[in-house]
């Protein structure tokens, strides 16, 4: 009897495998977040670095590294330590 009471207060579980929250209404099979996911699926897209390089991927590889300042900031930090080494000597 006491199992019975306890399932009614607490609803049913949500059908995605392993999620332990119960569902938002008793006419869903799902709870609010896994709704959510499937009714608005452009808001849960992950944003790892693999999914940024597949989103690059589209327009094609890129034949040069992007212009970010990096590779100039290297190129002068390596002519400076050049320089240095030849005052030193």
């Amino acid at each position: 009897m006491l199992a019975v009471t306890q399932i009614e207060l607490l609803g049913r579980r949500c059908s995605v495998k392993a999620c332990p929250f119960p569902t938002a209404d008793n006419r869903e099979r799902e709870c609010a977040h896994h709704h959510r996911m499937r009714t608005h699926p452009k808001c849960f897209e992950s944003q790892t670095c693999s999914f940024a390089m597949l989103t690059q991927a589209i327009y094609g590889l890129p034949t040069q590294e992007p212009d970010d300042g990096r590779m100039r900031d290297r190129n002068r930090l390596r002519n400076h330590i050049a320089q240095l080494r030849m005052e030193a000597a």
